[in-house]
């Protein structure tokens, strides 16, 4: 969720929401009521798409070069039969610098990698940067023997692989919301003398979650009025929710909104839902990385897999703040803090 700051020298800043506040009114001191958590009807199971076959990688490829044992063809994914015209890679051996591997003409990619474990990311041409981004892929040697992760190599030991294709519409989106976030506090002109400029952190942004003084940051959530919150309850294979996810999260929500309701002094109410069940991922908790401290991991790569799995379920455009919750029973070695846009909190006890 966006922040929230009320008058004069008093400033709370939580987490990051989805849509720009607009101007408010002030409303009377206890003049806006508190509600009771709402129990959505129950979504239906995850859907998990079904993912296209690999194409088949030409027959007619560049030879490859005696003593390479990783051999990748990098495809087109608007027309999956021909080559993209990637530059090539960037690829990381065994936790080192990632370092810059050409592609041919024709789209083949020919690397010697060492024994254990490699990640290349697949550039995209420079010409389709706006519709097109970089993709990761995890590469493992054994023996002399490369697998890549989610691949299946053709009778030729060839993988094919790509990029990943942008939203335009929510990189604009995003963009306009960055451009809102990063305005300068020093550009603020204050209304009354209880307004002070944050000298801390006057350069703010999307990524910043602390503040310390006027202007609010207009992303952020209202000050005032009423938020729409939804609770998703999300588990994994590995770490199965156990709770009925009602009665675990509606205390917790209750006291989130009796907190904020008591420092508004009853101008501000959070108006949560939660969705009665577990909605089951399809990945292990530990597939993004984000179990080894403050910002590790892939945190951006764990939203968008959830947001895309859950987008069917769920109209997050009826939300201004949205909580992916985790089980209590998920380890600090799975995930143990994530930052991102939607910002997925866990609760533990």
């Amino acid at each position: 969720m966006r922040a929230i700051n009320w008058g004069c020298g008093f400033f709370l800043s939580f987490v990051v929401g989805v849509t720009a506040a607009s101007a408010q009114t002030i409303p009377e001191l206890n003049s806006v009521a508190t509600r009771p958590i709402t129990v959505l009807a129950d979504p239906g199971p995850v859907v998990v798409p079904t993912p296209l076959p690999d194409p088949t990688v030409p027959a007619n490829l560049a030879a490859a070069p005696n003593g390479t044992n990783f051999r990748a063809w990098i495809f087109d994914p608007r027309n999956r039969s021909v080559a993209l015209g990637s530059p090539g890679a960037f690829v990381s051996s065994n936790g080192g610098a990632f370092v810059f591997r050409a592609a041919n003409t024709d789209g083949s990619l020919y690397l010697t990698l060492a024994e254990g474990s490699h990640v290349f990311d697949v550039v995209e041409p420079s010409s389709l940067s706006s519709s097109m981004t970089r993709l990761r892929h995890q590469a493992t040697v054994t023996n002399g023997v490369t697998s890549v992760a989610g691949k299946n190599a053709d009778a030729r030991g060839y993988f094919a692989v790509t990029v990943t294709m942008v939203n335009v519409v929510a990189t604009q989106r995003l963009a306009a919301l960055n451009a809102i976030a990063n305005e300068s506090a020093l550009t603020y002109n204050p209304r009354t003398p209880c307004q002070l400029i944050d000298q801390i952190t006057p350069n703010r942004g999307l990524g910043a979650d602390l503040s310390a003084g006027f202007p609010r940051v207009r992303q952020r959530l209202p000050s005032y009025g009423r938020i729409r919150a939804l609770i998703v309850p999300i588990d994994f294979p590995d770490v199965p929710g156990i709770d009925n996810p009602v009665t675990h999260f509606t205390p917790i929500a209750d006291g989130m909104r009796d907190f904020y309701y008591a420092q508004s002094y009853g101008r501000l109410a959070f108006d949560f839902s939660v969705l009665p069940k577990w909605l089951r991922m399809n990945f292990a908790s530990t597939k993004h990385n984000q179990g080894s401290g403050v910002g590790s991991g892939d945190p951006g790569g764990y939203r968008r897999e959830i947001v895309d799995l859950t987008d069917g379920l769920i109209d997050y455009n009826n939300y201004d703040a949205v909580y992916f919750l985790l089980p209590k029973e998920i380890p600090t070695t799975s995930i143990s803090w994530v930052r991102s846009p939607l910002k997925p909190m866990r609760s533990r006890r």
